[in-house]
């Protein structure tokens, strides 16, 4: 069976180099094959508005989470519309990576006998890559990519991440169990800088990442953007907006920016269109139905919603599509 969305490291970093690109970003899909493929079309149908070129290379690279949660049956057409032959939406050609999340990871361990408890699904999951010739393995995986753009990096990973400047790819295979588990399943830190366990957080002392992050290494002009999962902004037992979660710290010159929108939880899937020079355009389709069932969302993380509205065009504005 062949290895899925896996590549070599120089190939990963050829693309992140290549300076001719629109980049689609996706949040968290967890199975969500009818949203996606509903999504990739208005993608298509959104950079034909805009004037992009057909003959402009579209990388669309998933933020981690593909797999588990939602229908198995689902999977095999998110599969589908995403092999070879069927990835060409209003003649755009879409070539496909996925970053590590938590969820690949787990089932990676489950394949290894690592994994016994909370297991539901696993099996339905692995035969639907297998009836596809899709062999999950953790080589050459990475964790979080940077991309250069005109006074902006974008870094993407699927919780966290930290590092400048197009060399820096960061891989599955390269990081210790200990810190592989700690940027997968990052969420809440205590006053230490330790990972703080779902349900164990402490609203009186524990923050969410994003609201304090700062790269040290940061290049002087840069605007570093980091684009992440893992986190659902979609309160649906709450209620609230299905847009991603974002914190702007201009002190630091980061804007973070969570594009998993609950998908699989009744929400909606997101995907944030870069051009190549950085513009930044939302684009969004809702979700048909509640897959599993959602869990509030912490009052302790600030409802800092991306909303319907323009960011200042020193972040390069990013523009929601209806």
């Amino acid at each position: 069976m062949r290895p899925y969305y896996f590549q070599k490291d120089e190939k990963i970093i050829d693309k992140v180099r290549n300076k001719d690109r629109w980049n689609i970003f996706i949040g968290d899909v967890h199975n969500c094959g009818i949203e996606l493929l509903a999504l990739s079309n208005k993608v298509g149908d959104y950079l034909d508005k805009i004037g992009c070129s057909k003959a402009e290379k579209v990388n669309v690279w998933f933020l981690g989470d593909l797999i588990h949660k939602g229908r198995s049956d689902d999977l095999s057409i998110l599969l589908n519309n995403t092999s070879k032959g069927n990835n060409r939406y209003n003649g755009y050609d879409f070539t496909y990576d996925c970053i590590l999340g938590n969820h690949e990871d787990n089932h990676i361990a489950w394949k290894q006998g690592l994994r016994t408890e909370y297991t539901d699904g696993y099996q339905e999951t692995e035969d639907v890559l297998k009836g596809f010739g899709i062999d999950l393995q953790c080589e050459a995986f990475p964790v979080n990519i940077d991309f250069l753009y005109p006074n902006k990096i974008i870094s993407i990973g699927h919780a966290f991440s930290s590092s400048s400047g197009t060399d820096n790819v960061l891989f599955y295979n390269q990081l210790s169990k200990r810190d592989l588990r700690y940027y997968l399943r990052l969420r809440y830190e205590d006053l230490r800088g330790e990972l703080v366990r779902l349900g164990k957080e402490n609203p009186k002392q524990d923050i969410f990442w994003a609201q304090n992050y700062c790269n040290e290494n940061e290049k002087p002009g840069h605007q570093e953007v980091v684009l992440f999962g893992h986190q659902c902004s979609y309160d649906s037992v709450n209620g609230g907006p299905k847009y991603p979660l974002i914190y702007n710290n201009e002190d630091t010159s980061t804007l973070c920016i969570g594009l998993d929108t609950g998908c699989v939880h009744g929400g909606a899937l997101s995907a944030l269109v870069v051009s190549p020079k950085g513009d930044m355009h939302l684009v969004q389709v809702p979700s048909r139905m509640v897959y599993e069932a959602p869990k509030p969302i912490m009052k302790m993380v600030p409802n800092r919603h991306l909303g319907n509205y323009h960011l200042d065009s020193r972040l390069h504005d990013v523009v929601m599509v209806s």
